[in-house]
């Protein structure tokens, strides 16, 4: 057990946490909250420990200071959970639809470029290495790329060496496994030479601006799953920017589940397997600026730009935002509609004030109008204040399902697994009582079958 005099010496004290979260986030974009920071008090403590008295003392400012030393440091503090073909949807997705059309679209030049931003430990570009050699021998004959970068140095290091556990098997089928892996002992397992071989890792920061991609060149596919949501909301806008300017005419973005971004360029979004993904567009002849796109926080829900961009054409942010007298219920209804517009605008504080103006008119709560102030609060990157709008909105209507799916999203990438769960298992049990094409309110249209879809694959990927 450590001697209470290093116990006492490895505790961070407020003001270091405080300065040394202000770095990290410069350096790096990641943003922990204060609620998260006794999980820097964990991942530091054994490493300050360790610390002669004078180091102990310098910490923080050596952090800022020594390169080499903040990388050890981000590399204590970055997070890197993963597993082979997390999230089966998106591998689905990637074996019959993206592919199929980007080896279709790519017949005429052989070639084949993929990019895995934040690859952690390398699950993920082996997952991609693997499908590849499984489903489409044909492209044994082309130029493949397969470029995996991350932040985190000691997890490219293991992911070149191409040695896991068996928590990185979790979900994977057997025969998988002993297709690609050969045993080392009972804890560790090699990943096949050619497999390897399909991969080259390097490390790269995506906040880096203006960024220009690894290896200095476009891809066809762009997978950056579960990176953004460790980045404040204006950051994870730019760097979505940066990824599509990185993507070929025709090429494909896949996102984490959770995650989301508005963006000054249009990307389709596209529907399969129980996943939402993005294509560019091709080129075309235009010569007019891109138009302003807007992507849902969460697939098929309201789409919100963020608060601080331009006011489109024509459209002042000082738009009447109610009559004097608002009648009845078809006006509150109406009002609630143009407060929406006004969030998808990125006009946050003007949704707000109509909110406001309702509540002090209404009779009762209204469960839309808490959804949409928890929408508003995520725009915010208030995740306690989205989620308390979240249950008040459930309170008023126990059936309101888009809000239980909403709360499991947020629940999911605040790492709360078991509030997480159960609104999923909410948000199955309701939709499972509507007829398959019913649209579900306040979700953009989303059919209640699809829904029901997302919210099982995203439990049984929570049940790994």
């Amino acid at each position: 057990m450590m001697p209470w005099s290093a116990q006492r010496e490895a505790q961070i004290t407020d003001a270091e946490l405080t300065e040394l979260r202000a770095c990290i986030l410069q350096k790096t974009g990641i943003y922990i909250s204060e609620s998260k920071s006794f999980e820097w008090h964990t991942k530091l403590g054994p490493h300050l420990a360790t610390l002669p008295a004078d180091e102990r003392k310098n910490f923080v400012s050596r952090v800022h200071s020594e390169p080499d030393y903040r990388q050890k440091i981000i590399n204590l503090l970055t997070v890197g959970e993963s597993y082979f073909y997390r999230n089966h949807p998106h591998f689905e997705a990637l074996e019959h639809r993206i592919l199929p059309a980007l080896i279709e679209d790519n017949a005429p030049t052989k070639r084949l470029r993929i990019w895995s931003a934040g690859c952690a430990a390398g699950e993920e570009p082996y997952s991609l290495a693997m499908l590849l050699d499984r489903a489409f021998p044909e492209l044994k004959t082309w130029h493949v790329t397969i470029c995996a970068t991350d932040i985190n140095t000691a997890f490219l290091a293991k992911a070149e060496q191409g040695i896991y556990t068996p928590w990185s098997f979790r979900g994977v089928p057997e025969a998988l496994r002993t297709r690609y892996f050969t045993p080392m002992d009972a804890q560790r397992y090699a990943i096949a030479s050619h497999i390897r071989s399909q991969v080259q890792f390097e490390y790269f920061n995506l906040i880096t601006h203006p960024m220009r991609p690894p290896r200095g060149a476009q891809y066809d596919l762009i997978l950056c799953r579960n990176v953004l949501i460790y980045f404040p909301h204006d950051l994870a806008v730019r760097v979505t920017a940066n990824l599509e300017n990185a993507l070929f005419p025709r090429g494909f973005l896949i996102l984490g589940h959770s995650e989301s971004f508005s963006a000054h360029t249009a990307l389709e979004t596209i529907y399969s397997h129980a996943t939402f993904y993005y294509r560019k567009p091709p080129v075309s002849g235009a010569t007019a600026p891109p138009t302003r796109h807007s992507h849902s926080l969460i697939p098929g829900i309201l789409p919100v730009m963020p608060a601080n961009d331009s006011a489109p054409p024509n459209k002042s942010k000082d738009t009447p935002l109610a009559p004097t007298h608002p009648p009845a219920r078809e006006n509150t209804l109406s009002l609630i509609q143009l407060a929406e517009e006004h969030a998808i605008m990125g006009e946050l504080d003007a949704a707000e004030r109509i909110l406001d103006e309702l509540a002090l008119r209404a009779s009762r709560p209204h469960h839309r109008i808490e959804f949409l102030r928890a929408v508003i609060a995520d725009q915010r990157d208030d995740a306690s204040a989205s989620l308390q709008h979240l249950k008040q909105a459930i309170f008023l209507n126990k059936d309101f399902t888009i809000a239980h799916y909403y709360q499991g999203v947020i629940a999911e990438r605040e790492n709360d697994r078991t509030a997480a769960k159960r609104a999923y298992r909410n948000t199955i049990a309701l939709t499972a009582t509507m007829p398959p094409d019913a649209k579900v309110d306040s979700s953009s249209g989303i059919t209640a079958l699809r829904l029901h879809e997302i919210a099982a694959e995203r439990l049984k990927e929570l049940d790994f």
